[in-house]
Order: structure tokens, then sequence, then C-alpha cells
């Protein structure tokens, strides 16, 4: 997901190491980014000077659908998820916060809008205040706040199946 967003000229890497996602508009040309800082001691999100309700996408077919996303983070590990199919014909879009505004565009283009938001006050807010259909229904279930920490509570899970001693074979005497 990562080459082929870097290779999409979506996605690049600064000088700082922060992860820079662009925003392009209709035409192709960048309107603003999103950056995620890479250093896990310290925790930095931001966006590029000049980005306003502009959104960073990826769109998958021709989009009758959007699954809507806080960061762009959380877009890349919800595709990860994803069952394929099912995000067929979508566009994949963080709001790099939540930006009611940026939606705007969104309905106009007439696509099905679903919020895959933060599992938390300001996301069930955002969600209600705006009138979305929510995708994020198994974040609750798991107990997490967004797409990124299930993926990772997915791959903890597997990891401790794959770790697990193999049970032992009964026999009868």
């Amino acid at each position: 997901i990562i080459s082929a967003l870097a290779h999409e000229g979506l996605l690049y890497q600064d000088s700082r190491g922060n992860a820079v996602f662009l925003h392009k508009d209709e035409n192709g040309k960048t309107v603003g980014a999103e950056i995620q800082g890479t250093n896990a001691e310290k925790r930095y999100k931001g966006v590029a000077a000049g980005t306003s309700d502009s959104l960073f996408s990826v769109t998958i077919g021709t989009p009758t659908k959007a699954y809507i996303f806080e960061s762009a983070i959380d877009l890349l590990s919800f595709r990860q998820l994803a069952n394929q199919q099912k995000i067929q014909n979508s566009v994949l879009v963080s709001m790099a916060g939540l930006k009611p505004n940026s939606l705007k565009t969104l309905s106009e283009r007439g696509l099905q809008l679903f919020a895959c938001v933060d599992n938390d006050e300001a996301g069930r807010n955002f969600i209600s205040n705006n009138n979305l259909t929510q995708r994020n229904h198994i974040l609750k279930e798991f107990g997490v706040k967004d797409f990124n920490e299930l993926l990772q509570k997915i791959k903890q899970m597997q990891q401790k199946v794959v770790k697990a001693p193999p049970k032992p074979k009964l026999t009868r005497h």
C-alpha cells in the first residue's frame, strides 16, 4: 500500500523523516498535505501551511461511496484490514481531523458517505452532527479508538495464536 502511494505521487518522506500525504485537487494539483511523524518517542501530526478543507484520498475503481477518516494512518490501516471486494468503487478520504466543510465536495459528487472516524466522543458527535452512516462499529467491538489501533490489536492477537504451544494429543490406553 505504501509503495503504491509513493509511486502514485501521493506520499513521500520529508527531510525530518515525516510521512507526507499529499492532498490533490480534481486536476491532480497538490493543494495541501497531511504530515505524520514517524518517531515513536515524539508523536507529531499536522498539516502543511495553506492546507484548509482539502483531503488526502485514495480512489479504488469508480467511486460511488466515500469512507471518511480522521487521519491518513487510519485510512491506510482500514485499507489493509478491509474486504477488498466491499471497498471497490470507493474513495477513502482523510480529513486530517474532523472537518465538516470537507464533506461538501464529496456530497456534491453524489457519493454515499460512510464515517470511519475515531471511536470517541468527538467522533460520535461528528457522525451525528453531519448525519453520516457509521462504519466504525468494529472499533467499539474490539475496544479500540481507531483503525490503526485495531490493526495493531489484530496483529498482536495473530502473533499470540502463532506463538501458542501445541495442544497435547490425547491417546487412549
